[in-house]
């Protein structure tokens, strides 16, 4: 597999005035994202194009992972060469790698850092489920905060983050949230998918229960239609027969004379 090359020959001072101090580091980075995006090299910073293995399967040298070795201790050298002493003596030292370093760097010296994290964590242990919201709109902004944090290299455990959605669902969820901690562990693919569920059920059963509402009405308007219209044409007969006028006769008028002795 044919490698790039290094890129060793690159003079990285030219392309900076001065060394970075603590407060120019945000003019510092856009420079060197820059420098990166110059010499294709945007990947070293994430961390996620290492080789798993320094080895092959056969016992020889991995070239992959020895020239993303090589590639990431060039990188580490180019920060270290563009910063202060004074900052790669307190922040930098203990570091091996271009990603760690960075992360260091962004935690230590990005005023906005520590703002946007604490709000973050803030929303995530703040989740609620609005009423009027739609379960997958909870779950998928639950799950921005979740990326938010993995971005900002504080990535929070799957059972936390599955326990924090929980919470934020709320006493109407009591029953599934019982039948919930029944299980073993819980993933958030499978909390999304039972949650999802659990409210297209909810949905349609709400749906029947409100056509059955009306029917149940009708038919007690029915009833008691019924019952009014019996009760008239009783009274109408009880008139017809306890009628006194002409042609008809009393209940009186029914009753045996009296016995004369």
């Amino acid at each position: 597999m044919l490698l790039p090359p290094l890129h060793t020959t690159v003079n990285i001072g030219s392309y900076f005035s001065s060394l970075m101090e603590r407060d120019t580091y945000r003019t510092w980075k856009s420079q060197f994202l820059d420098v990166l995006a110059i010499h294709d090299l945007q990947h070293v910073i994430a961390g996620d194009a290492r080789p798993s293995t320094p080895f092959l399967s056969d016992g020889t040298t991995n070239p992959t992972h020895s020239h993303w070795s090589q590639t990431d201790r060039l990188v580490l050298t180019w920060i270290k060469s563009t910063v202060s002493p004074s900052i790669v003596q307190n922040l930098l030292l203990p570091c091996t790698i271009v990603a760690e370093a960075w992360i260091i760097l962004n935690r230590r010296l990005n005023p906005l850092f520590s703002v946007h994290l604490r709000s973050t964590l803030d929303r995530l242990h703040n989740l609620q489920k609005a009423i009027d919201q739609s379960m997958i709109d909870y779950l998928i902004d639950a799950k921005s905060v979740f990326d938010s944090l993995s971005t900002a290299s504080f990535p929070v455990l799957e059972s936390n983050f599955v326990e924090y959605n929980v919470d934020g669902l709320g006493p109407k969820y009591q029953g599934f949230i019982t039948a919930l901690h029944l299980r073993p562990s819980t993933t958030f693919d499978e909390l999304f998918d039972l949650l999802v569920y659990e409210e297209r059920l909810e949905q349609k059963n709400s749906s029947l229960s409100a056509e059955a509402v009306p029917m149940a009405a009708n038919r007690t308007s029915l009833q008691s239609s019924g019952f009014s219209s019996n009760r008239r044409n009783y009274h109408s007969r009880n008139r017809g027969n306890r009628g006194g006028g002409r042609g008809g006769q009393n209940y009186q008028s029914r009753q045996p004379p009296p016995l004369s002795f």
